[in-house]
């Protein structure tokens, strides 16, 4: 249980350090807790795991329309970065 690790499968592990490590002049950790996801970031790498995910799909059709969509989420995560976090950070 020891070697549990929290930084999720689909998630770069370099991105995860970066919001979870402790920087000296920050006072504490960069980010929240590992429960607490940045917003934007945790719903731009979901839209792209969804979006490498779909070309294993046999129905090419749906594939297309999946990537296509996932591309509409990253857009838009991106755009609206600083939103989302002043939202999650309010609660």
């Amino acid at each position: 249980m020891d070697d549990v690790p929290i930084c999720p499968d689909w998630w770069p592990l370099i991105l995860w350090r970066l919001h979870f490590t402790k920087i000296p002049w920050h006072g504490g950790g960069a980010g929240g807790n590992p429960v607490n996801y940045p917003p934007a970031t945790d719903a731009i790498l979901s839209a792209l795991l969804a979006h490498t995910s779909s070309y294993l799909l046999l129905d090419q059709k749906a594939g297309a329309a999946i990537r296509q969509e996932a591309v509409r989420s990253i857009i838009s995560a991106a755009q609206n970065m600083d939103n989302l976090h002043n939202q999650a950070n309010q609660k």
